[in-house]
């Protein structure tokens, strides 16, 4: 379904970010009008704080609304499909956003029944607001399930959050299925509940760091999900979550997971979620409450259980002092404690070695069967290396391994929140991951490389490769996409460098790289085709460095710099484009150096307001129009040397 952009009147797919031609912000703009307004909802509808405070001896009001059953649309958006989870007038309903062409959803529900009482509604409904409040303050982690929409239905009578739908069990239903498959355990394996546990501290440690710390305060396994695709683990219901210099939700806390002090309604800080993932672990672990252990059971375990038991010791200590000082330090006592006392899970023959380099591609491509580097695991589809798929790989290898990938399809969407390196250990086209659903790769963390993989994109709308922060270097690759772009980069954290790849977009919709939200980063030495509006879309502020790069087959422009973007394109080949070449957004300020602009219907647009652009020694020639439009007042940000190789054609 198309609509139009507000700004340039061009069609526009109801679930793009930005303007194809001109760039003009689309989704987030909207987006951020119904927050404001939904919020804004809450307010108005509520009962005035008196009808509140005598709440308790005042008679109920009722109000009569229809029950939320699947089939309903909520705000002409969500089509609610089942019930995921009942809480009474607080529920999670799986279903589908139909802006964003049917992809799932989990719907968190507070609304109307027959019978409700005003005011218990709303301090549901406030509670709703702040969770909202709380996720959207957040920056993206892979470990932290992601808000799409916060939305109120008048008609409907609900107020609800849309987030990301994850499948998989939370942890405790997957305790429960992993004890009946295996009756003589009572617990998960020890490596498998230290790589939760590090997945786990690192969610923490993002909350716990963010601008405006964030305490979770119910950390426990029904609030964690095992995610099918990859194994890894996403907290979830951030409900009693608040800012660390907020009231204290304490009455909600689980009494078998939560601090001493929680329970004693002392004011909740960060120990309190380092005693309740502590807690989690041991329940993980041994199937009972912490609070249950019985004397001298330590002295029948295994090394490696009772290392993990004194991890689990300090962070459930009842004297908060005496603690882990930040989540960041419980993650490095359980790395250490994977990386020196257990073997590589599914690989028993291994033995822990010192650090190493990563393997270069050329040694990578020629290792050998059973001559695997230190700190390196094989993953083979056949069954023939360590694991089968990169997924499990990545949730049961600490930081700084290599993962040398063997030739096959892997069906995957992978998230990767850790210093590691990803190699295609054949050729590249034939080690392929392909998604399903979301990118095929999601990258988060400062240190992440992938070298000499295919990477595809999902049927749906997603990208191949989504970098919201972090310094991924992307080496050698073939990165494609039939529904969205190739790869998306955004926000201020990040800054990856795309090396000696190949990206293409291969419909309409799918262009080949886009930037915004102040995001930077380098494309050097690569090759990028699109079919959509604009091949390289730079948007949002953002500040990319384009070098050596060949930009061809776009239906619209080859470079689309706008929103007050700017960045540097140096060394590039612009042609074969259906509209500009490049086209440059009134406010933007590029640097354009020693690029060819050729073959296109038109070579480079200057939109005014754009004082700052500079072009130098630069040749826009043979373009089926204009070489070079833009207004008189901006002939200056043009060189002489780009005008005498842009002549033969008028420039405006």
């Amino acid at each position: 379904m198309d609509e139009y952009c507000p700004s340039c009147q061009s069609p526009v797919d109801v679930a793009a970010k930005f303007c194809g031609e001109c760039g003009y912000g689309l989704q987030h703009a909207a987006f951020n009008a119904g927050l404001q307004a939904s919020k804004n909802s809450v307010l108005t509808t509520a009962p005035p704080p008196s009808t509140l405070k005598g709440a308790a001896n005042a008679q109920p009001t009722t109000v009569v609304a229809r029950m939320l059953c699947p089939g309903m649309v909520i705000s002409d958006r969500i089509e609610i499909q089942a019930r995921l989870k009942d809480g009474g007038l607080n529920s999670v309903w799986r279903g589908i956003d139909r802006h964003l062409k049917g992809m799932p959803c989990a719907v968190k529900v507070v609304g109307y029944n027959p019978g409700a009482d005003a005011a218990e509604l709303y301090q549901l409904k406030s509670m709703l607001s702040k969770e909202a409040d709380t996720l959207l303050a957040l920056k993206p982690h892979p470990h932290i399930c992601r808000l799409l929409a916060f939305l109120t239905d008048d008609a409907l009578g609900v107020q609800c959050l849309v987030m990301e739908y994850i499948p998989g069990p939370d942890l405790l239903t997957y305790l429960q299925q992993y004890r009946a498959s295996n009756p003589t355990q009572s617990g998960l394996p020890a490596q498998e509940v230290i790589a939760h546990g590090i997945a786990l501290c690192d969610a923490l440690a993002h909350l716990h760091n963010a601008p405006t710390p964030i305490i979770f305060r119910d950390i426990k396994p029904d609030n964690i999900i095992r995610r099918d695709v990859d194994q890894q683990i996403v907290l979830v219901d951030f409900g009693i979550a608040r800012p660390s210099n907020s009231a204290t939700a304490r009455l909600y806390a689980s009494k078998d997971f939560a601090a001493p002090e929680q329970l004693a309604m002392d004011d909740a800080e960060p120990s309190a979620d380092i005693y309740a993932a502590g807690s989690t672990l041991y329940y993980l672990l041994s199937g009972v409450s912490h609070r249950q252990r019985s004397p001298g059971e330590y002295a029948r375990l295994r090394t490696e259980q009772r290392d993990l038991y004194a991890i689990i010791d300090k962070a459930t200590n009842a004297d908060a002092r005496k603690r882990y000082t930040d989540a960041r330090e419980m993650r490095q006592a359980l790395e250490q404690l994977h990386d020196g006392r257990l073997a590589a899970p599914g690989a028993s023959t291994m033995t822990p070695a010192p650090r190493a380099r990563p393997t270069t591609r050329s040694q990578a491509a020629t290792v050998p069967n059973g001559a695997i580097p230190p700190r390196t695991v094989m993953v083979d589809a056949g069954g023939q290396g360590h694991y089968r798929t990169i997924g499990e790989a990545l949730a049961r290898c600490p930081a700084g391994f290599t993962i040398l990938v063997r030739s096959g399809t892997y069906k995957e969407s992978l998230m990767i929140d850790r210093t590691v390196r990803i190699e295609g250990a054949g050729d590249r086209d034939s080690v392929r991951i392909e998604a399903a659903r979301g990118p095929a790769v999601t990258a988060m963390s400062r240190d992440v490389t992938i070298v000499n993989l295919t990477l595809v994109g999902p049927p749906t709308t997603a990208y191949a490769v989504d970098i919201p922060q972090g310094n991924a270097l992307l080496q050698s690759c073939a990165i494609t996409s039939h529904t969205a772009s190739c790869i998306a980069v955004h926000g201020r954290d990040a800054a990856p460098t795309l090396q000696h790849c190949e990206i293409e977009g291969r419909s309409p919709d799918a262009s080949g790289v886009i930037f915004y939200d102040s995001a930077q980063g380098t494309v050097r030495d690569c090759r990028v085709i699109g079919r959509a509006r604009s091949v390289i879309a730079i948007l949002g502020q953002a500040r990319p460095h384009l070098y050596r790069c060949r930009i061809a087959g776009g239906a619209g422009s080859g470079i689309l710099i706008a929103q007050g973007s700017g960045g540097k394109v140096e060394e590039c080949i612009v042609e074969g484009h259906a509209k500009y070449g490049i086209f440059i957004a009134e406010g933007s300020a590029p640097a354009i150096y020693s690029c060819v602009v050729r073959g296109n219907k038109e070579g480079i647009f200057i939109k005014s307001d754009s004082a700052g652009t500079r072009i130098v020694n630069s040749e826009s020639s043979n373009n089926s129009r204009r070489n070079i439009e833009c207004e008189p007042s901006l002939e200056m940000v043009i060189d002489e040397a780009t005008r005498l190789k842009s002549k033969e054609k008028r420039w405006w």
